[in-house]
């Protein structure tokens, strides 16, 4: 991990793996408890509304790891970053701070809706009403703010 990574980087980095690493696990552990069909779906009000075969978890947590890694990759290599504003050497490290921030916490948040979802569908339970409005939310606002604290710090 790169060295510009504060601590508070490396929480959200590590607590986003061990939860990814956990319902790995759960799930790998639990497969042959597994109901053989599973949501698959679940729709804004958390309620699932597909349902497929089990081994669909298994594509699902590749997705999250796959997601993980490529953000965690992406995250270390500032250079490949599309700013939306001029990096210049007066700005280059509040610029690269915001979005090293905003990445850590997307990141997380995925890591953390990837888990949450594998594990509700283990058990083959609906998700909470609020789940996805909320990782919507900590999703869009991430965003948005980091937007806002570019466009401040040009």
């Amino acid at each position: 991990m790169n060295k510009n990574y504060k601590w508070y980087h490396r929480m959200m980095f590590i607590m986003g793996f061990l939860l990814l690493a956990a319902v790995t696990i759960y799930t790998i552990v639990s497969y042959g408890n597994i109901e053989s069909d599973v949501p698959t779906h679940f729709n804004v009000l958390g309620e699932a509304d597909a349902f497929g075969n089990k081994s669909s978890l298994i594509m699902l947590l590749i997705m999250g790891w796959v997601l993980f890694v490529g953000l965690a990759v992406i995250g270390s290599v500032p250079a490949v970053w599309n700013t939306g504003v001029e990096v210049t050497e007066k700005n280059r490290e509040k610029v690269y701070s915001i979005l090293r921030t905003m990445l850590c916490v997307l990141t997380f948040a995925i890591a953390a809706f990837f888990s949450y979802t594998v594990f509700f569908a283990v058990k083959g339970m609906s998700l909470p009403t609020v789940a996805t409005p909320a990782f919507l939310i900590v999703v869009f606002g991430t965003i948005i703010i980091s937007i806002v604290r570019l466009v401040r710090n040009r």
